[in-house]
């Protein structure tokens, strides 16, 4: 039911090939019930689109969050990121406004190979993120200017206060992520 809620490919794939076969019936008999049935066929399957669209499940909140920090990333906004820390996870958040004061992030792009699992029986409810990730930055001083830099990331997260919040991460280089095992508990 998960993989119904978190892409519409599905629900589209059946609801075009249902309202195919019935257009095609149509077109071969003119039976004007299957202008009931495609109409119907077209309700059903749009109601379930709609129902996609509405439901944000944890996962997808994950995600959202993950590109939410990069957007944050590439503003530069060190209030913003530090808001993305969990409050347990605070020299994390020193180390980035460390970090933000000497680079400034041109752009940030998370590739394709983004995976989130929930990890199961933790309360509050916790996800493992893994992905790979280009930064593109420049050092502050005008020495190195808009320098890819490709990373691995694993990052959890926890919920807290209603809100995913990432509680401890690690980057590695980009090989990492093409050798890396499936994703197992921390």
């Amino acid at each position: 039911m998960n993989s119904l809620l978190e892409s519409p490919g599905l629900i589209l794939f059946l609801g075009g090939l249902t309202l195919a076969i019935i257009a095609g019936g149509w077109y071969q008999t003119q039976r004007k019930e299957l202008v009931f049935a495609f109409i119907a066929a077209a309700v059903i399957f749009g109601g379930l689109f709609a129902l996609e669209r509405s439901i944000v499940t944890e996962r997808e909140a994950v995600t959202a969050t993950i590109h939410k920090i990069a957007r944050d990333a590439e503003a530069n906004d060190i209030d913003a990121l530090v808001s993305h820390f969990h409050s347990t996870a605070q020299q994390h958040a020193s180390r980035l406004r460390t970090e933000l004061a000497i680079f400034h992030v041109d752009r940030v792009s998370i590739k394709p190979n983004l995976k989130v699992e929930l990890l199961s029986g933790r309360s509050p409810p916790q996800a493992k993120a893994t992905f790979n990730a280009v930064a593109v930055i420049s050092d502050k001083s005008g020495v190195m200017k808009e320098r890819p830099i490709p990373r691995f990331v694993t990052a959890y997260f926890e919920l807290e206060d209603g809100q995913w919040k990432c509680v401890d991460y690690k980057h590695e280089d980009v090989t990492a992520g093409m050798m890396a095992q499936p994703l197992e508990e921390q």
